[in-house]
C-alpha cells in the first residue's frame, strides 16, 4: 500500500515539475518578446533595467534572509560575513552587468535571433568541450542535441 501512495506522490511532484520547467521555458523565451515591446515605447535601457532589478529585488531579499539564518544556526558554514558581502557584490555587478548587455543586444538584434542563440548555447558549448577533448561524445547527448534541433523547426519554422 504505500509503495502505492510512494508512487503517486513522485508522479503528482514529476508532473508539476514538468509544468514549471515549460512555465519556465516560456517565460524566459518570452523575456526578448516582452522587451522589444518595451523598447517599442521609447523606454530607454536604463529603465527597463531598473524595473527588471526592482522586479528580483524581492527574491534577492529572500536569499539574504536564507543566509542570515544559516549564519545564526548553529551548523554555520566557515565562510565569514565579509566573504558573503564579496560574493553579493560580485553578483549584483555580474547580474547588472548581463542585464545591460542583454538589453543593449536586444536594441540590435530581432527576438528571433535572440531566441535561436539562447537555445543553441547548449549545444555550442557541448561542441566546444568535445572538441577541446574535455568531454566525450555520448548517445544521451547527441539524442539531446537532435531533440532540441526537432523542437526548435517545430516552434519556429520560420527560422530555418
Amino acid at each position: 500500500m504505500s509503495a502505492v501512495l510512494v508512487s503517486q506522490k513522485f508522479s503528482s511532484m514529476r508532473v508539476m515539475l514538468i509544468a514549471l520547467v515549460m512555465l519556465a521555458t516560456i517565460r524566459f523565451s518570452s523575456k526578448a518578446i516582452f522587451i522589444k515591446f518595451i523598447f517599442a515605447e521609447q523606454v530607454s535601457v536604463e529603465i527597463t533595467m531598473l524595473y527588471r532589478m526592482l522586479m528580483s529585488l524581492p527574491l534577492y531579499f529572500l536569499i539574504l534572509i536564507l543566509i542570515v539564518q544559516l549564519r545564526c544556526s548553529k551548523s554555520a558554514s566557515s565562510v565569514s560575513m565579509s566573504e558573503y558581502l564579496k560574493m553579493g557584490g560580485v553578483g549584483v555587478a555580474g547580474y547588472y552587468l548581463a542585464n545591460f548587455i542583454d538589453l543593449k543586444g536586444l536594441e540590435a538584434v530581432s527576438v528571433n535571433l535572440e531566441r535561436m542563440i539562447l537555445y543553441l548555447y547548449p549545444s555550442i558549448i557541448f561542441l566546444v568541450s568535445v572538441l577541446l577533448g574535455k568531454s566525450k561524445i555520448q548517445w544521451v547527448s547527441v539524442v539531446a542535441i537532435g531533440a532540441g534541433r526537432c523542437w526548435w523547426v517545430g516552434v519556429f519554422p520560420a527560422t530555418r
